[in-house]
């Protein structure tokens, strides 16, 4: 297939190898449920913590790496995992037996936040898979999505706490899981299935591709690991569907799915970001070594030019002092090379010669653009046999090339 680069095929190895671990374990569910937890609640709070910490991860990268260049893509993602971190916390600390969360009513209330929390994450991995044109955002609108996202997070933080009664029931003390809950959680199975079919078809597409020169520029998302993340958590939404209580096994089995779901999203959308930047600047190192090589290799080449001219040439400076000489031009003079670096030309001139060239590299000067003029150089290229009134009068004048 041509979708089929490495990274995508290792993720489909790595969901296939994890689902049919699932399967087996799927297998076993009438073994598995008779097994009881001896310390649920400091398992289900560490890995929530986790997932919390991995997911304000993603939203400090979405919002923070490119500054006030915000595309709308970024923005969506920031501010979907900020809530989806806040609601995962109402989740781990209301979670029945935590304290101050005694009764089944309190179950009830932390299932309300954690389905709206898998629901901000499935549909934003959703979103991602179908990858709508994405457009740039002023730092306005991705202030007023923010906030209208923690008005909305704590608006319902509000209503689960104050009226739980209103809302669909999620759990009854003693029969475990409503009908509600299980179909919400097959809802996310599908849509979370979906979203993997979507970015498997999709292949190496990046959310936010520029040409190479703007890539770094923009929020990078790779669609293996979301692949991988998207089966993970179709999976671990099964277990969460199936357990009757919080001493259940399947609800540790169903968070350990979720937080290999969650490394994977930070590997997609976190370490692909800091990656990027590194990459840009090691490329342009290696560019910059080899210009600064090819530019070593030209400076010999044309020294070689120079230094084999039959004609004499010499370099000076804005004061007229020698920068650079030839051999033929040195034996022009009756000197050594390094017996004219340095010295003023003009002092070396006949009066009348002197006088010429004093008014020439005056006039040069001044015919000159001011970028030309900055730290100028002329070059005189002499030709004795071609202008043979005077003997050390020059033959040609320019400015060499910049």
């Amino acid at each position: 297939m041509a979708n089929d680069y490495p990274s995508m095929v290792k993720a489909r190895w790595i969901a296939g190898l994890l689902a049919l671990l699932s399967a087996v374990l799927w297998l076993n569910h009438a073994t598995l449920s008779t097994i009881q937890m001896p310390a649920p609640l400091p398992v289900h709070t560490v890995l929530e913590t986790i997932t919390i910490v991995i997911f304000t991860s993603v939203f400090i990268v979405c919002w923070n790496a490119f500054g006030g260049a915000r595309k709308k893509s970024s923005v969506i993602l920031a501010v979907a995992f900020l809530c989806t971190a806040i609601l995962g916390f109402m989740h781990a600390i209301s979670f029945q037996g935590m304290p101050g969360f005694p009764d089944a009513e309190d179950m009830h209330k932390s299932l309300l936040f954690w389905l709206l929390s898998r629901s901000f994450i499935a549909t934003t991995l959703l979103g991602l898979a179908l990858a709508p044109e994405d457009s740039e955002v002023s730092p306005a609108q991705a202030y007023f999505v923010l906030i209208a996202g923690l008005i909305a997070t704590a608006g319902w933080m509000m209503m689960v706490f104050a009226l739980p009664h209103l809302l669909p029931l999620t759990y009854i003390q003693g029969e475990g899981q409503t009908s509600f809950k299980i179909a919400c959680e097959a809802g996310l199975i599908a849509i979370n299935l979906f979203t993997a079919y979507q970015l498997n078809k999709r292949g190496k597409a990046i959310s936010g591709s520029a040409g190479p020169g703007k890539q770094a520029e923009l929020l990078q998302i790779e669609r293996a690991p979301l692949f991988l993340a998207a089966i993970l958590l179709a999976v671990s939404e099964v277990y969460f569907a199936i357990y009757a209580d919080g001493n259940d096994v399947f609800v540790a089995i169903g968070h350990v799915f979720q937080l290999m779901a969650a490394i994977a999203i930070y590997r997609g959308m976190v370490s692909v970001n800091i990656h990027t930047p590194y990459a840009s600047l090691a490329e342009t190192s290696q560019n910059l070594a080899r210009s600064a090589e090819e530019l070593s290799i030209e400076r010999e080449r044309l020294s070689r030019m120079i230094d084999t001219a039959i004609d004499g040439i010499i370099t000076i400076n804005e004061s007229q002092s020698i920068i650079l000489v030839n051999p033929a031009a040195a034996a022009t003079f009756g000197y050594e090379v390094d017996d004219l670096m340095g010295l003023h030309l003009i002092l070396y001139y006949q009066s009348a010669t002197a006088r010429y060239m004093a008014n020439m590299y005056s006039s040069l000067v001044k015919l000159a653009r001011p970028a030309e003029r900055w730290g100028e150089t002329l070059m005189i290229f002499m030709s004795p046999a071609s202008n043979p009134m005077v003997k050390n009068f020059p033959s040609r004048l320019q400015f060499p090339a910049r």
